[in-house]
């Protein structure tokens, strides 16, 4: 089945609900949802990024898309949702002058400037109020690497903020997007769509605020899995023992959070936009760092107050056995600029222990590992977006739908038994003088109640058209998805795998496009064997699933085999 075919199916039975919802009683109700549902059908899906407050999700943002847009402060910025848009969303009021739309509480919609949201930035009195009328704030860019065709971004204010009443107003507006609280999931549902996925940004401890805020994810939106959240783990430039174990602390975070979290990417999201603004001058920064002395490096490195030390006698001591004098406290701030700390002690500890510039550039780019992140991003949610989308729809159509199944029907048939007591009385209170009247009451209720039978036939109906095609479309997106994932990480980490079982792993994945497996059907007990003994082997998570996808795909093949 391809995208459009899902697409198509899906829209056939939104197209089927309205019509059912139209001519049962008690479902008109419905159909505003329906007409909602079949909007989403041609939006983006919603990536909304979610994290600690100051765990580096605005600068984060601005790496991914490659601009400036999300806000980035020291102090904890206001609580405001930042919606990231495809410029080709942009309507009416959209200007280069005020490119920014506000979205009230109200409802209400007005274009702003620059000032207006350096106005929102603090935590006093007067910010927040303003802010706290705010539901939302929408950017529109025509991002270079298309990602916001068929993603919008989403930058939530953060949870766990430690100031005063700007920390509530942060984890109320988090909450409030997420669904978090019940009582504010109404206010989101009319205000702004729910996430489909989630980038969280983990700290290098997982920690059980952060597994309670995923698990919470996927509890309150509809098809939400590990699979549809991306973790990842932030600034890990900040610390130099963290910076050299980032890869294995990853790997640590990811494995205490797997039951939440796909995977979860180390990243310096401070050293790529430090490489976009400073690389011009790391030839000039390099050499001049490389005329110090080993042990006077290491301890200009060790902190940032050995490296602005004005103390004579300690420079000299670190420049007894060189030829080269001490550089002076203005070269050393003129040299570092106004990169911050750790990034700088990064990149001259890079520099300085390189042969050459393109080396270190190597090495400086794998810390910042942006683009790790775009092309799992790429791979998990862009590739698949509308096939997230039609999930996503799904899950809210059958909620729907199972509401209807489990009340208007037993509603109906409740009141068609309660006009049935109540007929013979009609029929006794009749008379020559008021059987009109009786004769118009029967046709009236008989109209708006259909007969049992009717009732039946019309639940019966209810069940062939929409219920159980429903179901099907459901378990055919799952099994696609299902496959999908699998091949990717297949791909991703093919020299795992035997030359031999990767390509059969491709077989039983369809990679050729059909799954060919008819060529294995005499050897199909012996491959469900091999598979069963590979998974209980392996070691890694990911690798288990794809063994254990095998071993259910040769179940099937034997199934067959006995028909």
């Amino acid at each position: 089945m391809t995208k459009d075919d899902i697409i198509n199916k899906t829209q056939d039975l939104l197209n089927t609900a309205s019509d059912y919802f139209s001519k049962i009683n008690g479902c008109t109700q419905y159909l505003p949802e329906i007409e909602k549902l079949r909007r989403k059908l041609w939006q983006p899906c919603v990536l909304a990024v979610g994290g600690k407050v100051k765990a580096g999700k605005s600068s984060f943002i601005n790496a991914l898309l490659g601009k400036q847009l999300a806000k980035v402060g020291e102090l904890e910025t206001t609580a405001t949702i930042n919606v990231f848009r495809h410029i080709s969303f942009a309507d009416v009021g959209y200007t280069e002058e005020k490119p920014v739309k506000v979205v009230w509480n109200n409802g209400f919609e007005t274009w702003e400037d620059t000032s207006f949201m350096d106005s929102l930035q603090g935590n006093d009195d007067a910010t927040l109020k303003k802010a706290e009328g705010i539901s939302h704030l929408e950017f529109f860019l025509d991002d270079e690497k298309g990602l916001l065709k068929e993603l919008t971004f989403v930058d939530t204010p953060g949870t766990d903020a430690v100031v005063g009443s700007d920390g509530q107003a942060h984890q109320h507006v988090t909450d409030r997007f997420f669904r978090l609280r019940q009582k504010h999931s109404e206010e989101t549902n009319n205000k702004m769509d729910e996430a489909d996925a989630v980038i969280y940004l983990v700290g290098a401890v997982a920690g059980a605020n952060q597994k309670q805020f995923l698990t919470d994810f996927q509890n309150t939106t509809a098809g939400a899995s590990a699979l549809n959240a991306l973790g990842v783990l932030s600034k890990v430039d900040i610390d130099e023992n963290l910076l050299s174990r980032r890869h294995e602390q990853a790997e640590y975070v990811a494995n205490s959070l797997k039951d939440v979290l796909y995977t979860v990417i180390p990243i310096s999201a401070g050293m790529n936009e430090a490489i976009a603004n400073n690389k011009v001058r790391y030839p000039a920064l390099q050499q001049w760092l490389k005329k110090m002395p080993k042990a006077a490096f290491d301890i200009f490195m060790r902190a940032d107050s050995y490296y602005f030390t004005e103390n004579a006698n300690y420079l000299n001591v670190m420049y007894q056995d060189s030829d080269q004098l001490p550089p002076s406290i203005e070269e050393r701030r003129s040299m570092k600029g106004d990169i911050q700390w750790s990034l700088f002690r990064a990149i001259s500890r890079e520099l300085y222990y390189s042969d050459d510039v393109e080396s270190a550039m190597v090495n400086l780019y794998d810390i910042a590992n942006i683009e790790a992140v775009r092309k799992t991003i790429n791979d998990r949610f862009f590739k698949r977006s509308k096939i997230i989308r039609c999930n996503r729809i799904l899950k809210d159509l059958q909620k729907i739908v199972l509401r209807i199944k489990r009340s208007v029907f037993v509603e109906l048939r409740s009141n068609r038994a309660d006009y049935e007591a109540w007929r013979s009385i009609i029929s006794m209170g009749e008379s020559d003088f008021t059987k009109n009247s009786a004769d118009s009451l029967r046709r009236f209720i008989n109209l708006q109640l259909p007969s049992l039978d009717a009732i039946d036939k019309l639940e019966s109906e209810f069940l062939e058209h929409l219920i159980l095609p429903l179901e099907e479309l459901q378990q055919e997106i799952d099994g696609i998805d299902r496959e999908f994932q699998l091949l990717s990480t297949l791909q991703s980490r093919r020299n795992m795998w035997s030359e031999n079982d990767y390509e059969e792993l491709c077989q039983v994945l369809g990679l050729y496009g059909i799954r060919e497996m008819h060529s294995m059907y005499d050897d199909a007990v012996e491959r469900q064997s091999y598979w069963q003994s590979k998974a209980v082997r392996l070691r890694d998570r990911r690798d288990q699933a794809i063994a254990e996808y095998a071993v259910d795909c040769y179940e099937e093949l034997i199934k067959d085999l006995k028909r």
